[in-house]
């Protein structure tokens, strides 16, 4: 009996749980006595003790293009090969408040450089020229970034990557005459069933910028019955116009076979690339079809990279499993008459 409620209890936790391996690689801090730095060049003449005299500080016109050099240094012991980027900024209620790499508003698209990397011995400095392209259409305005320098080297053993980063703020303003910038907002979310049984999650958007949006994005859904999920599904580009309100429509493919009830709707939604509005809420799907496979969703696991027959796969060897260890419990408990 003890070893027959252990089996069941076996098979419940391979149903039940899920093991995820993937890893984020440590990051430490720079070691101690160096660091990677970076100052700018083209610093204006003014009063010394102003901390923004160490800025770029712009006012341009629609359509100007500027350069400006910044210095990076090496102070550490070791070669380091240092990327030159850069990165969103806001200034909010008086606070510089610096974006995760990889985060970009409209000031990061009018700037490169003309070395994205350089790699530098111990001590060694290089030379950047950052260059600021405003658009003939640039929204006017303040906007905020960030050149960032960040080194890293892979000396820190056992595949340890020790990384560290310095940037120069740049206060960027457009000057008049194109209006204020885009922008938008997200009202709500719900599903819909159109005449065809097709189902779609709809969003509700409003524009509250200066110019048109072209709206992109994508939807995750979560927390579906059973514990299942899908997604990225992309939206239907839409162009929603000034002072306007729009629909972004994520339609989802082999939505017959969409399992009926409540799930997470969670939405990202994009214009250009750079201005990105998230949102999440509830929606609730009809009952419809028997099956429990979404088709072309992918997985209905909550694992990403796992087939989508692996869950179904998994539950019917897990159903067999428990059957046949109940069958053994009642012959246990009931053995035949002799």
């Amino acid at each position: 009996m003890r070893h027959l409620l252990t089996f069941l209890l076996l098979i419940a936790s391979i149903v039940g749980s899920t093991v995820t391996a993937n890893a984020a690689p440590s990051v430490v801090p720079a070691a101690e006595g160096g660091g990677i730095g970076i100052r700018l060049l083209d610093a204006p003449v003014g009063n010394p003790g102003d901390p923004r005299a160490n800025y770029i500080v712009e006012d341009l016109a629609p359509g100007a293009t500027i350069h400006r050099r910044v210095l990076v240094k090496n102070t550490t012991a070791a070669t380091q090969r240092v990327e030159v980027y850069a990165g969103a900024a806001t200034e909010t209620n008086g606070q510089f408040v610096v974006e995760d790499r990889g985060t970009l508003n409209e000031l990061t698209t009018w700037m490169s450089m003309d070395k994205p990397s350089v790699v530098l011995a111990s001590g060694e400095s290089s030379e950047v020229i950052v260059t600021f392209a405003v658009p003939a259409d640039a929204p006017e305005g303040a906007q905020q970034a960030v050149v960032w320098a960040q080194g890293a080297n892979g000396n820190g053993g056992g595949g340890v990557i020790s990384a560290s980063r310095v940037g120069v703020r740049v206060y960027l303003t457009v000057g008049p005459g194109n209006g204020p910038p885009a922008n938008f907002g997200i009202l709500g979310l719900a599903s819909e069933t159109g005449p065809d049984g097709q189902v779609s999650v709809v969003v509700d958007v409003e524009n509250t910028g200066g110019r048109a949006v072209d709206i992109s994005g994508e939807l995750m859904l979560t927390a579906g019955p059973g514990g299942r999920s899908a997604g990225p599904i992309p939206a239907n580009v839409t162009r929603v116009g000034t002072g306007e309100r729009g629909r972004v429509v994520f339609p989802i493919s082999d939505s017959v076979e969409l399992p009926g009830g409540q799930w997470l709707a969670s939405v990202k939604l994009l214009h250009n690339n750079w201005l990105e509005r998230k949102y999440s809420g509830p929606v609730t799907f009809p009952e419809s079809g028997a099956g429990g496979s979404l088709g072309s969703l992918g997985s209905l696991g909550s694992s990403s990279g796992t087939s989508s027959l692996w869950i179904p796969l998994v539950g019917a060897a897990a159903t067999a499993a428990v059957g046949a260890a109940a069958w053994a419990l009642w012959q246990h408990n009931n053995p035949p008459a002799g």
